[in-house]
């Protein structure tokens, strides 16, 4: 199931970025959507603060890679299920302030997260 182009993608669409352009993602087409969000690095909270807490998911308050990794699928199943919201940005591994340890492991959940998005 790994191998397929688009692995599990969730119904909503959604979108991967740098965490400091989400504004530009929730302005367009001149559209306003409810967003929920998927986040790795604790201080791109900043980008995200106006939304209420439960449309946003820390994948792991101290950035540990492994932890996110671990939790990737249940949070976007859960921002899926969640009918507050209609799409989902999801903050790309590689455009984050982290550290390198464990890029191994970065570079699987953006793999994930890239085949996720395939759908959308």
């Amino acid at each position: 199931p790994g191998m397929l182009a688009s692995h599990y993608a969730p119904q909503k669409p959604l979108v991967l970025g740098a965490s400091r352009d989400f504004s530009s993602y929730q302005s367009q087409d001149g559209a306003r959507h409810r967003w929920g969000v998927l986040y790795f690095d604790p201080s791109s909270l900043k980008f995200f603060g106006h939304l209420a807490g439960n449309n946003r998911d820390l994948l792991s308050p101290i950035g540990d890679w492994s932890e996110s990794a671990r939790r990737l699928f249940s949070s976007l199943r859960k921002l899926d299920e969640d009918s507050t919201i209609d799409r989902i940005f999801a903050e790309d591994p590689s455009k984050t302030s982290l550290d390198g340890r464990d890029t191994g492991v970065a570079a699987a959940i953006l793999d994930r997260l890239t085949r996720a998005a395939a759908k959308s």
